[in-house]
C-alpha cells in the first residue's frame, strides 16, 4: 500500500484525455491529492528508483509479474532483454529531466520465463534531496495484440482475395525490400513469387535508371512524398515496359505499399501526340502567317512563331498578348479606335461565328506602325454546343498596304502627267510648226533680221518641249528604281560655270542677267554628277521662267555644317505666297504654272530636286516673297573627309544573296521585316526609322548567323551614327541591287 510522501513533484499531465498515458498520471495526480490509497487502480503499476530497483507495487503488479511483496526490491531490469534495456534508461532519464510523461513499448521476461509485449507509461513521482522515483504503469499487450492480429489476419485474407482479382500489380516493402506481391504482378514481370520476395523495387528498373530511381525512391519516403512515377522496368524475358508507380509510405513502421500499372499503351499514345503536334507545330511554324488561340476566358493558349515577328513579341510576352491593350492603338483602315467588341477573336468568342479579312493597325513595342489582315474561327466541343476557344490568324499586309497607297500616289500624278501632256506639251508643237510655217512660206519675204527672231523663237520653242520630256522621262525612271545612283568627286564650280553657259542664250532671250557669287575655285564636292547637274539645271530654268525681262539671277555656293557645301540660286522673278511654298515639294499637289512669257513645264522639277538631293545625302528648301523674288539653296557633301569607296557595305552581294536565300524563314523575314523597314527609314529620314531598321536587322543575323549581311550591318551602323548620309546613300543603292535579285518590288523612295 502506498503513503503519502513529502515534497511531492510529480509533474501534471499533458492534457491529452485520449492517451492511456494522460489517464494514468491524471488518475495517479487525483489520488495522491486526496490522500488515496493507490491499491485500487485496476493496472499494474510500480515505484522504482534511479537504478530501477522495485520499491513498491499494487497488487495488479503483483499479479502480472507473478511475485509476493516480499519479493520485491529485485532490478526491473532483470525482466528486461538486454536489447530494450538502453531504451528504458533513455525513457527514466526523460521523464527526470523533462518532468513529463513518458511512453515506450518493449519486451518484458516474467518469472516463469514467458515473455509478453508491454506498454510502460513512466513519470517523476517524488524527487527529496538526492532521492528521485518513478511511477511505471504496466499495459499488458498480449491480449490486444492476439486480438488485433487474428482481426489483421482476417482483413489480410480479404484484402488478398480483392488483390489477386484486379489487373495492377501490387507489393508491399519494408526497409525497400520487398516482403508480399500479389499474382497480377508476378504475371506482368513473368517471375515466381520466391523470384521476387527479398529482392530491392530498384532491381526491375532498366540498368541505365536504376541508380536515378534508387535516388528519387529514398527521396520520396524521406519528403514522404507519395506522388505517381513513371518508369522503365525490365520483364524476366528481357523486354521494357513502362510502369506507373503509386505508393502510400509508412514511415514509422519503414513499410511502402505500392500499385504498378502498365501504362505501355498510353506511353504509345502519348508519343504518337507528340509526333502529330510536332507536325503540326513544323507546319503551323513555317506559316508566315501569325497564329493565334485563345481560350473562352480570352486568354492566349499557343502561338506560332510567325505571330511573335509580326507582333514584335517574345515567347514570354506571347501569353499576355492583347491587341486591344492601350499601347497597341489599335486602329481601323479610315483612323478611327478598334473598338474592343469590333475584334475577330471577341466576336468568335462570343457569337460562335467565323470573322474574314478584317483590317486592323497597330503600333508593335518598337514603335514600328504595320497593317495587319485578321481572320478568326471558333473552336466547339463535340456537339458543336460549346465554344471552347478561338483561333486567329493575322497577316503582315504593311508592305501590301503602303505598296498600294504608292501605287495610288503614281497614279494620281501619272493622271496629273497625262493632262499636262496633253495641254502643256501640244503648245509648243503648234508653236514650231507655225514658225516653220512661215519659214518655209515662198510668198511671204522675211527680212533676215526677222528670219533671225523666227529661228530664235523655234529654239527656244524646241528647248522647252526638250525640257518637258527630258523632266518626264527622268520622273518615269527614278519612280520605278532605273536612275543609277553614282557618287563621285568633282568640282562643283565647273559644274556651275559649265550651267550657266547652257542657260545664256535663255536667258538672253528675256534679257536676264546670271551672275555667280562664289569666292574661292576648285570647291570639290562629293555626289552623283548627272543627279546634281539635274537639281542645278531645273534650278535655272526655273528662274529664267519666273524672272521678268530684265531681271537678275545669282548663284552662290558657300561651306555650311557638317562638311557640306550650300548652293543657293536667286531670282527677283514674280516670287511665291507662303501657301503656294508649302505645297511647292509635295508629290500629290503637282502642277505646271506658266512662266513669265507663258512658258510651259510639267510640274516635276522641283519633285525631282527634291528627291535627288535628298538621295545624296542633302536637303533642299526655298525662301520667296510674292513680287519679291525666289531663292532656293540645296546642300551637297564636301569630299574633305571622304575617300573613294571608304566603305563597300556588301562586300560580295552574292555571298549575302545565297545565305538569305537558302533559308526560307530568313528569305521571308528579310522580304517582310527588314525590306519595309528599310524603306520607311529612306521615306522618312529620321533617326527613330534609321534604329527601328537597324534594330530589326541585326536581330536577324543574331538570330540566324548572317555573317556576310553582317558586314553591311557594321557599315549602316556606323554612318547612321555619325550621320555620313552619303555614305548611307552607297549602303541604300548596294540593298537596292540586293532587293532586284530577291524579286522585292520596288518601292523604295530614299532620301
Amino acid at each position: 500500500m502506498f503513503e503519502n510522501k513529502d515534497n511531492l513533484n510529480s509533474s501534471e499531465s499533458e492534457s491529452d484525455g485520449n492517451s492511456l498515458a494522460g489517464h494514468m498520471s491524471a488518475f495517479f495526480n487525483r489520488n495522491h491529492e486526496n490522500n488515496f490509497s493507490l491499491t485500487n487502480l485496476p493496472v499494474p503499476l510500480l515505484i522504482v528508483d534511479e537504478s530501477g530497483t522495485v520499491l513498491n507495487c499494487n497488487q495488479e503488479a503483483l499479479e502480472f509479474l507473478n511475485c509476493s511483496e516480499d519479493e520485491l526490491n529485485f532490478s526491473l531490469f532483470e525482466m528486461i532483454p538486454p536489447d530494450y534495456q538502453p531504451y528504458t534508461t533513455t525513457l527514466l532519464d526523460s521523464a527526470k529531466t523533462t518532468g513529463k510523461p513518458q511512453m515506450g513499448e518493449m519486451i518484458l521476461v516474467l518469472k516463469d520465463g514467458k515473455e509478453t509485449r508491454v506498454k510502460i507509461f513512466t513519470n517523476l513521482y517524488v524527487r527529496k534531496k538526492e532521492d528521485v522515483l518513478f511511477t511505471i504503469v504496466i499495459a499488458d499487450l498480449s491480449d490486444v495484440k492476439q486480438f488485433y492480429e487474428e482481426k489483421l489476419f482476417e482483413i489480410e485474407l480479404k484484402y488478398r482475395e480483392l488483390a489477386e482479382s484486379i489487373n495492377e500489380g501490387i507489393y508491399m516493402t519494408e526497409w525497400s525490400t520487398i516482403t508480399k506481391v500479389n499474382t497480377p504482378l508476378l504475371k506482368i514481370f513473368g517471375y515466381s513469387e520466391s523470384e521476387v520476395i527479398g529482392r530491392r523495387v530498384w532491381e526491375f528498373v532498366v540498368p541505365e535508371y536504376r541508380e536515378k530511381i534508387k535516388k528519387i525512391s529514398l527521396q520520396k519516403i524521406k519528403q514522404m512524398d507519395n506522388s505517381p512515377v513513371e518508369v522503365q522496368v525490365l520483364r524476366k524475358n528481357g523486354t521494357r515496359f513502362w510502369a506507373e508507380v503509386r505508393i502510400n509510405i509508412f514511415k514509422e513502421e519503414h513499410k511502402i505499399f505500392g500499385v504498378l500499372s502498365d501504362i505501355t499503351n498510353r506511353k504509345a499514345v502519348e508519343k504518337a501526340l507528340k509526333e502529330s503536334e510536332l507536325k503540326y507545330r513544323s507546319v503551323v511554324d513555317t506559316m508566315n502567317e501569325g497564329v493565334v488561340m485563345r481560350d473562352i476566358s480570352g486568354k492566349v493558349v499557343t502561338w506560332n512563331q510567325a505571330a511573335e515577328r509580326i507582333l514584335d513579341m517574345t515567347s514570354e510576352e506571347m501569353p499576355f498578348f492583347n491587341i486591344l491593350a492601350p499601347h497597341w492603338k489599335a486602329v481601323k483602315e479610315d483612323g478611327s479606335a478598334f473598338d474592343i467588341n469590333e475584334h475577330p477573336a471577341v466576336i468568335s468568342l462570343s457569337t460562335g461565328k467565323a470573322v474574314q479579312n478584317v483590317i486592323m493597325g497597330i503600333h508593335t513595342k518598337t514603335g514600328t506602325f504595320r497593317w495587319i489582315r485578321t481572320n478568326s474561327a471558333p473552336v466547339m466541343n463535340n456537339n458543336k454546343s460549346t465554344i471552347k476557344a478561338a483561333v486567329s490568324s493575322f497577316s503582315d499586309i504593311t508592305y501590301l498596304k503602303t505598296t498600294e497607297n504608292k501605287l495610288r500616289e503614281i497614279n494620281s500624278i501619272k493622271d496629273k502627267l497625262f493632262s499636262i501632256i496633253a495641254h502643256d506639251l501640244k503648245s509648243p508643237y503648234n508653236a514650231q510648226m507655225g514658225f516653220l510655217e512661215l519659214l518655209m512660206d515662198a510668198d511671204q519675204h522675211h527680212t533676215p533680221e526677222q528670219r533671225k527672231q523666227f529661228i530664235q523663237m523655234l529654239y527656244e520653242s524646241t528647248r522647252q518641249s526638250f525640257a518637258l520630256l527630258d523632266n518626264l522621262l527622268v520622273w518615269s525612271r527614278n519612280q520605278t528604281g532605273k536612275t543609277p545612283f553614282q557618287p563621285k568627286e568633282f568640282d562643283i564650280v565647273e559644274m556651275i560655270d559649265n550651267a550657266v553657259k547652257i542657260f545664256e542664250l535663255s536667258a538672253a532671250v528675256k534679257k536676264i542677267a546670271i551672275k555667280t557669287k562664289i569666292a574661292q575655285s576648285n570647291l570639290i564636292v562629293r555626289a552623283d554628277y548627272e543627279m546634281t547637274n539635274t537639281v542645278l539645271h531645273n534650278l535655272l530654268s526655273n528662274a529664267i521662267k519666273f524672272t521678268p525681262s530684265k531681271g537678275t539671277i545669282s548663284i552662290s555656293c558657300k561651306p555650311a555644317k557638317r562638311n557640306q557645301l550650300t548652293v543657293s540660286v536667286k531670282d527677283t522673278g514674280i516670287g511665291m505666297s507662303e501657301e503656294f511654298v508649302e505645297k511647292l515639294f509635295v508629290s500629290d499637289d503637282i502642277h505646271s504654272t506658266p512662266g513669265t512669257e507663258n512658258e510651259k513645264g510639267t510640274g516635276l522639277g522641283l519633285f525631282i530636286c527634291k528627291e535627288f538631293v535628298e538621295r545624296n545625302g542633302g536637303r533642299i528648301w526655298v525662301k520667296s516673297a510674292l513680287g519679291k523674288g525666289t531663292t532656293f539653296f540645296f546642300t551637297i557633301g564636301s569630299a574633305g573627309k571622304h575617300e573613294p569607296g571608304q566603305c563597300k557595305c556588301i562586300l560580295n552581294i552574292e555571298d549575302v544573296y545565297n545565305e538569305i536565300i537558302k533559308n526560307p524563314e530568313v528569305t521571308a523575314r528579310f522580304n517582310n521585316d527588314v525590306a519595309f523597314a528599310f524603306y520607311q527609314s529612306f521615306k522618312t529620314f529620321k533617326n527613330k526609322d534609321f534604329q527601328v531598321f537597324s534594330n530589326k536587322l541585326n536581330k536577324l543575323i543574331d538570330q540566324y548567323q548572317l555573317e556576310s549581311l553582317s558586314q553591311f550591318a557594321k557599315c549602316f551602323n556606323q554612318n547612321y551614327s555619325t550621320c555620313e548620309k552619303n555614305q548611307l546613300n552607297i549602303c541604300f543603292r548596294e540593298l537596292e541591287k540586293l532587293f532586284d535579285k530577291l524579286n522585292i518590288m520596288p518601292i523604295i523612295n530614299p532620301r
